[in-house]
């Protein structure tokens, strides 16, 4: 590909070589990545690319090398904007940036074009300063490690909600969690426990950025250890307590709701520390449980207790358990409502209606759990005094 560029000794034609330029990371190649990326996102263009004039370059026609690329269609479009990069400390450029269309269609506005010509022009001054170019570029890429970083931790935490969701008789159940974007915040899992019982835990961790990434890490971590067939709920909630209250930043607390489910039984067994309560939709009825609290939420001392309760839970029951991002979007009410409506829906198809509806820039987080046929040899319970909605 080639093309005509106005440098500061006038019109001259480069070819541009037909690939992505690996180069070291220059103090100007870093400059100019970031350049790219931002005029790529703020002139909403189809692609945008860095080139700088290749070394070994020689001939009648010079070459470019691109070093930097933000969206696609480079390699198969003009251009429809050029802007240069001049080092006044040298004849011709530094490097240009090709800008492509916008992704709608329209011509670029005046604005457009003062805009990229600024910013451009903006960089050749910090080519001239040294001193200055090496803090920015430092600082730039600091920021694009620690924003790699939280790919990367977005990527673990994408893995860790993802459930298998293995059939267990006589449930049907769903989790999922919209994450807001930084480290830190909801969690939720839900296990097997043996071929009969379903274990369901959902909390929160208070602590943000690198503490909460690394709490809530561990805090998951620990559940899924813990949650072994066998192990009572009063155990994983007070070895939980025990972390991270040894764990967790001063004035920084988890809340939890763990649960175990078994339809043969038609029973849910429940602690729930500081967490907001769950709900229970009995069939049939307009009557709603809640969940409250037994405990205090985790971490706040060594030594914390808390009380198991246990309820029925008989066929057609829906468990909702959800983060303080639900519940501060559209309330308890908002979550009941929906799930009256989507009645006959399956339970995936709910929660994601609920993370739909519940728009709020936090964490947003679900598990719903639905008793879909009975068991045989039901034990009966005597019912608990549990708050209605």
């Amino acid at each position: 590909m080639s093309t005509i560029i106005h440098t500061p000794e006038g019109f001259h034609s480069f070819h541009i070589s037909g690939t992505e330029c690996a180069v070291p990371p220059s103090l100007e190649t870093i400059l100019l990545r970031r350049v790219v990326a931002d005029l790529h996102k703020w002139l909403d263009c189809t692609w945008a690319a860095g080139m700088v004039p290749s070394s070994t370059g020689a001939g009648v026609v010079p070459e470019l090398n691109v070093v930097s690329v933000a969206g696609n269609g480079w390699d198969r479009e003009n251009p429809d904007l050029i802007c240069p990069v001049r080092n006044n400390h040298s004849t011709g450029l530094a490097a240009i940036v090709a800008i492509g269309p916008k992704k709608d269609g329209t011509p670029y506005s005046d604005e457009d074009r003062l805009f990229a010509d600024a910013l451009c022009c903006h960089i050749s001054g910090l080519l001239d300063n040294h001193q200055l170019l090496h803090k920015v570029s430092e600082t730039l890429t600091s920021a694009d490690e620690t924003s790699q970083d939280m790919e990367n931790a977005r990527g673990i935490y994408d893995r860790l909600d993802h459930c298998d969701f293995n059939r267990v008789p006589g449930l049907e159940y769903r989790g999922q969690c919209y994450r807001a974007g930084k480290l830190g915040g909801d969690f939720f899992d839900l296990e097997p426990r043996g071929d009969r019982a379903l274990f369901v835990a959902i909390g929160t961790v208070g602590a943000r950025g690198l503490a909460g990434g690394i709490m809530l890490g561990g805090a998951l971590a620990s559940v899924r250890a813990l949650a072994r067939p066998g192990d009572s709920l009063l155990r994983i909630a007070r070895e939980m307590n025990r972390m991270l209250w040894e764990l967790s930043p001063e004035d920084s607390f988890t809340s939890l709701l763990c649960a175990e489910i078994d339809p043969s039984r038609q029973c849910l067994r429940y602690i729930n520390a500081g967490h907001e309560p769950a709900l229970l939709l009995r069939k049939g009825t307009d009557h709603v449980d809640r969940l409250e609290s037994t405990g205090a939420v985790l971490g706040l001392s060594r030594h914390n207790s808390y009380r198991e309760l246990t309820v029925p839970f008989d066929p057609g029951d829906i468990l909702a358990a959800f983060t303080d991002g639900v519940a501060e979007s559209m309330g308890p009410g908002g979550v009941v409502r929906i799930l009256r409506e989507e009645t006959n829906s399956a339970v995936s198809e709910m929660t994601a209606d609920v993370l739909d509806r519940a728009v709020a820039p936090v964490d947003r987080t679900i598990v719903l759990v639905r008793s879909c046929e009975a068991e045989a040899c039901p034990i009966p319970l005597r019912r608990y005094a549990l708050a209605a909605a």
